[in-house]
């Protein structure tokens, strides 16, 4: 089984996954920000337009 992150690369639209036969839904299979490698940026944009604008700042 993958790892965490090895799934479901349409984070936005799972029709991608569904189509691709990427799609994984585990719920027991939490993880968060720490596991993503985020930590090391804590004031990261908690909203959609924010974060889709941060990697261009």
């Amino acid at each position: 089984m993958g790892g965490v992150g090895d799934v479901n690369f349409g984070l936005f639209t799972l029709l991608w996954d569904h189509l691709l036969g990427t799609y994984s839904y585990d719920p027991g299979r939490r993880f968060t920000s720490d596991d993503l490698g985020m930590a090391a940026e804590p004031d990261y944009p908690d909203g959609y337009l924010a974060q889709l604008v941060k990697p261009f700042r």
